[in-house]
């Protein structure tokens, strides 16, 4: 897996591959595009959302916008007959590390023969997931190469969560006009109106993610806040959603731009 990713084109469906295919054709009549009848792996992972194909965040930026460093097997599981699993712990060339899951089905395939062609059984990629590599519900206490930007998040969420606000700010990439020192980064919460409502708070959840490019990505959060109760005293847990922005610095280390509650929903 360390070299060239397109060899995992062979491993898409057919299917999925004709799609893609018809996709481009049709993105070429409004601009122009080279190659508008054969796709690349990296192709159809970033139009996998309008596939029948599921490429995760982690493994966009492991396979397409970054390669692998490093990989090694965890794990080899029969799911179900015609269905298998594999696990891979991955270091990208940026330093990130995590946990690749490929999901593979058996379906009927076209096969080159002697004489032309023939179908049989073959396994087929239908999914590629991704995780942390590490143990469930740790989160990094500072950024770090080896740290994706969903777990940036759950860092600095689980910083305003025990209200900690020098934690919480040493995951904010500050301008380079602003003062970061640790004298300064107290009053720095209450400049971000958004980081109120999130001191504190009773837990989260990631929804989505959105990997925009190599060195971007949006992280969908709901927070649970709380806040007073109408003729009472005692606080009701609700939903905050809200909007994570990251950029990766220096090429290594992902850092929050900025963090915008979602007006509205």
């Amino acid at each position: 897996m360390v070299g060239n990713m397109e060899g995992l084109l062979d491993l898409v469906p057919d299917s999925v591959v004709e799609k893609a295919v018809e996709r481009k054709q049709q993105m070429s009549r409004y601009a122009k595009i080279e190659k508008a009848d054969t796709v690349t792996f990296a192709e159809v992972a970033l139009m996998s959302a309008q596939l029948d194909f599921f490429v995760g965040s982690y493994a966009l930026r492991a396979l397409v916008f970054s390669r692998p460093a490093e990989c090694q097997l965890l794990s080899s599981m029969e799911l179900a007959p015609g269905e298998f699993i594999q696990r891979c712990e991955v270091k990208t060339t940026t330093g990130e590390h995590m946990i690749l899951a490929f999901r593979l089905c058996l379906e009927e395939r076209y096969q080159p023969s002697y004489r032309g062609f023939t179908t049989g059984k073959c396994w087929v990629l239908r999914t590629i997931k991704g995780e942390p590599a590490a143990e469930e519900g740790m989160c990094p206490t500072e950024p770090d190469p080896r740290w994706g930007p969903e777990s940036i998040v759950c860092g600095q969420l689980e910083a305003l969560r025990e209200g900690d606000v020098e934690r919480a700010l040493s995951f904010v990439a500050f301008p380079v006009e602003d003062d970061a020192s640790s004298s300064s980064r107290p009053s720095m919460v209450h400049r971000i109106p958004a980081y109120a409502p999130l001191m504190y708070h009773h837990g989260y959840n990631v929804a989505a993610t959105a990997q925009v490019s190599a060195d971007a990505s949006v992280i969908f959060v709901g927070v649970h806040g709380q806040r007073s109760v109408e003729g009472g005293t005692d606080p009701a847990q609700y939903m905050l959603p809200y909007m994570w922005f990251l950029s990766l610095h220096q090429g290594t280390t992902w850092m929050i731009d900025t963090v915008q509650h979602v007006s509205g929903a």
